[in-house]
């Protein structure tokens, strides 16, 4: 499930980590990855240690440790996959084959694999991971979000060959 918003500051994060408790608590088991690599919160929201290896560094891990890393959540019921703020490599990561391969395999061990991405209108970045989910989800700020916006981040993520925008949450 892809989480995203049309700009900053609209809940997106809070959106996510709501939603993964939710999930939790029905019994489900829940895998979270901070894809936000301009402004990544998950790691302060879940308040994950920071010598927990981030997605940035999962990306770039040789094979073995990648599988290793990958192989020790597998026997977990709920695992957050933190992100850093990153500038310069932030296209190899999000357009790398290993992005890929790790949502792939964490949908094989999980129920659900949350995805926290940049909002939709300042960046590219939600459309081109949208096409690892399965669903989109988009996060408004009620009463702040503009109905243009949201219209206009609704038909980005509606675009051929990404995950089916599936609604939307008025934060």
């Amino acid at each position: 499930v892809l989480l995203t918003s049309t700009a900053a500051g609209e809940g997106k994060s809070s959106t996510t980590v709501g939603l993964a408790r939710l999930l939790l608590n029905s019994g489900k088991r829940v895998a979270v990855i901070d894809l936000d690599l301009r402004r990544p919160r998950l790691a302060q929201l879940f308040d994950v240690s920071p010598l927990t290896p981030t997605i940035n560094d999962l990306l770039v891990a040789p094979a073995e440790i990648w599988v290793r890393r990958l192989h020790a959540m597998t026997p977990e019921t709920f695992t957050v996959i933190p992100g850093r703020a990153s500038r310069d490599d932030i296209l190899p990561l999000l357009g790398s084959r290993r992005l890929g391969a790790t949502v792939k395999a964490l949908r094989l061990s999980f129920d659900y694999v949350l995805i926290d991405t940049p909002p939709v209108l300042p960046s590219s970045d939600a459309c081109f991971l949208a096409r690892h989910a399965d669903v989109s989800i988009l996060v408004c700020a009620w009463l702040k979000t503009d109905v243009a916006a949201v219209r206009e981040a609704a038909e980005r993520l509606s675009a051929p060959g990404l995950a089916p925008l599936i609604g939307v949450v008025l934060n």
